[in-house]
Formats: C-alpha cells, structure tokens, sequence
C-alpha cells in the first residue's frame, strides 16, 4: 500500500509545486501548476499504464518485470519532455525555474529509460531521491520570495532525506527490489538530479 501512495509519479507535480509556492507564484500561477503537472505526470501516465495492463503488456501497475518497463518508461519520457513548455507556460515568476526544474525531471526519465535497457533500478527510490535533491537545492540556493506563505525550510528538508529510506524499506518489504536495485535507484537519483541542475542552472552560490 505504501507503494501505491509513495510512487514515483508524484514526485513532479510536488517538486512543480513546493517550487512555485516556494519562488512566489500567485494562486493562478499556481493552479496551473499543480493542475498540468498532475494531469501530465500522473493522469496521463496512469491511463497508459491502465491500457497497457488491459492489453496484457504488462502484470501491475509496478510493471517489476525489467523488459516489461521499456515501453511505458518511454511513454513517461514523451510526457516529461511535454511537461517542459506546458507547466511553464503560465507559471508567472516561477516560469524560469520551473523550465529549469521541468527540464532535470525531462532528463532523469530519459536516462532511466536508457539505464533500464541493461539494468533494474528501483525507480521509487530513484524519484524519493530526486525530490530530495530538489528540495534540498530550493532551500539552499532559492532564496523564498518575500512575503510566500510557504517556503522550504530545513524541517521539508529533513522530511525529504527520511522518505529515502521509508521508500526504500517499502521496496524490500515486498520483495518488489533486491538491495542492488535499491542502491542503484538511490545514487541514480542523487547524481542525475545534481548533475542536471548543476549544469543547467546556478545552483552553486556565486
């Protein structure tokens, strides 16, 4: 059950999210936001998993057989690169960063697509770790706009860092990942995160 709730297609719209309320994005800003980015990162994606399921393409909605997840990963890179321009589009003075944000997200996907081609990787605890190093980035490099009702602070920073290890349980609890899988989902999503924002973005202090 944990799985079902800690899945790896609402890491976007809540990273999208924290990142628009976090910069100051006004209330139809932020509506925008959230709406596409869970109509593109989880409605859209689920309907395919549904169809998928009902053509017998794949056995669950966690698709753990390896060769079975080639296609529906490629489906949520065509997703993710659509997310770029249509999340942005109106998100007022969070538009540069959710591009920046978006554009990480885009690539991440894209290169666990590749990586599955040869490897399984835990992609829940790829995408907890991810949302980690997102966090993490706003509140170290994203000073929160002034007068933002909500902000990340050290505490979202901390929530952030446990859910790496709850997900992680969760995915050995069910035999769903062997602890490789899980490591290797973990250091995939701490390093691709970083690296992309890194290169696309100052994220270092000057």
């Amino acid at each position: 059950m944990l799985a079902y709730w800690l899945n790896p297609l609402i890491v976007p719209p809540v990273a999208l999210g924290l990142l628009g309320v976090h910069t100051g994005a006004d209330q139809a800003s932020m509506i925008w936001i959230v709406s596409t980015a869970t109509t593109i990162y989880i409605v859209l994606p689920g309907v395919m998993l549904y169809l998928l399921r009902r053509a017998g393409r794949i056995q669950s909605f966690e698709i753990r057989n390896r060769s079975s997840r080639i296609t529906p990963m490629m489906g949520g890179v065509a997703f993710s690169l659509s997310a770029i321009p249509l999340v942005s589009t109106h998100a007022g003075a969070s538009s540069q960063l959710v591009t920046l944000v978006a554009t990480c997200l885009f690539i991440a996907s894209l290169m666990a697509a590749l990586l599955t081609l040869r490897q399984k990787l835990s992609l829940h605890s790829a995408s907890f770790s991810g949302l980690f190093v997102i966090v993490t980035w706003l509140f170290l490099f994203v000073p929160p706009a002034t007068g933002a009702w909500f902000f990340v602070d050290p505490g979202l920073t901390v929530v952030s860092l446990l859910l790496i290890p709850v997900v992680a349980w969760s995915r050995l609890r069910t035999s769903a990942h062997t602890p490789a899988e899980v490591v290797t989902g973990i250091v995939f999503g701490l390093v691709t995160i970083t690296v992309s924002l890194y290169i696309l973005g100052p994220v270092w202090p000057q």
